[in-house]
C-alpha cells in the first residue's frame, strides 16, 4: 500500500535486503463484508494481484450514493482542492465538518490567495510566493491547463463557482468541529484515510487519474490503484463509489467476457 512515492517514498518491503525474508500475506479482513472485498480484488487485479482478500466482517452495501438520512458520513477525496469544493457544497446543507488533520492543513488560505490573485487584489494576498512564481492569474490558469495539475484545476473551478469564496470560507470554519462525536460529515484525503474506518463511506469524484490508461508509467499506475483500494476498503456498513471506481469494475467486467469469448 504504497501511497507516497510523490514524496520521494520508498517501498521498504521491496529492498534486497528483504529478499530472503519468509512471505505473510494479509487476505483477510473484519471490517468490511464481501461486498467491498469484491470491489477491491477488481482494483487490485489490475496490478496483477492473485491472491484474494476475504471481506469476513458484517454486509457491506455497495452504492452509487450514500443514503440522505445517515447521522454521520464520510468523504474520502484525492485532491486537498477535493476536499475543500465538496465542504463547499456541504455547508449550505447545516452540517458539522471534521477535518482530519484539522481544517488549517486543508491550504484554504492558499485558495483565498488565489481568488484575490484573480480579483487583481494582490495586497491581500498572505502568500507572497505566488506573485513571484506568475506574472498573473491568467498565466496560473495557462499553466494549470498545460499540466493538467488536478489541484491547479480544481481550484480554478471553485474560484469561478464562488463569487465570494472569502465569506464562503469563513462560514466552513464557523462549521467546522475538531471532535468526530460533534460531526455529521467527517473529510479526509485518502492517503490520510489510510488506518481509519468509518460506517458509512462516500468517494469523491476528484480521482482523475486514470490509472488504467495506456500512457500511466507502472509506478504512477500502481500508486494510483493502491489509493483507490486504501479509500474502498475504509467503510464497513455503506460505500458509495465514486465515477472512476464503477468505470474500472466495468473494465474488469468487459475483460472477462471477452476472455470467456474466446476460451
Amino acid at each position: 500500500q504504497q501511497l507516497y512515492r510523490f514524496r520521494g517514498a520508498v517501498d521498504a518491503l521491496n529492498s534486497p535486503a528483504m529478499n530472503d525474508a519468509e512471505k505473510h500475506f494479509l487476505t483477510q479482513s473484519f471490517r468490511f463484508g464481501p461486498a467491498v472485498a469484491y470491489v477491491a480484488n477488481v482494483i487490485l487485479s489490475f496490478k496483477g494481484e492473485k491472491i484474494p482478500l476475504q471481506g469476513l466482517g458484517q454486509p457491506t452495501l455497495v452504492k452509487r450514493a450514500l443514503p440522505d438520512d445517515l447521522p454521520h458520513r464520510a468523504y474520502l477525496h484525492r485532491t486537498v482542492s477535493g476536499v475543500i469544493e465538496n465542504a463547499l457544497r456541504l455547508v449550505n446543507q447545516n452540517h458539522r465538518m471534521q477535518w482530519i488533520g484539522g481544517i488549517d492543513s486543508y491550504s484554504l488560505r492558499d485558495l483565498e490567495d488565489l481568488f484575490y490573485f484573480s480579483r487583481h487584489m494582490n495586497d491581500q494576498v498572505q502568500q507572497r510566493k505566488l506573485l513571484t512564481d506568475y506574472a498573473d492569474y491568467d498565466q496560473y490558469v495557462v499553466i494549470a491547463k498545460a499540466t493538467q495539475d488536478p489541484e491547479m484545476l480544481r481550484s480554478i473551478k471553485i474560484i469561478e463557482n464562488y463569487a465570494d469564496l472569502p465569506q464562503r470560507i469563513e462560514q466552513l470554519r464557523a462549521a467546522s468541529v475538531t471532535s468526530e462525536l460533534d460531526a455529521t460529515v467527517t473529510l479526509t484525503t485518502a492517503h490520510r484515510a489510510k488506518g481509519l474506518e468509518w460506517d458509512f463511506v462516500g468517494l469523491y469524484d476528484d480521482f482523475s487519474a486514470d490509472p488504467l490508461s495506456p500512457d500511466i508509467d507502472a509506478g504512477k499506475r500502481d500508486d494510483e490503484l493502491n489509493l483507490l483500494y486504501v479509500a474502498v476498503t475504509r467503510a464497513m456498513k455503506i460505500l458509495a463509489v465514486n465515477s472512476l471506481v464503477i468505470d474500472i469494475m466495468q473494465r474488469f467486467k468487459d475483460n472477462r467476457s471477452v476472455i470467456a469469448a474466446t476460451a
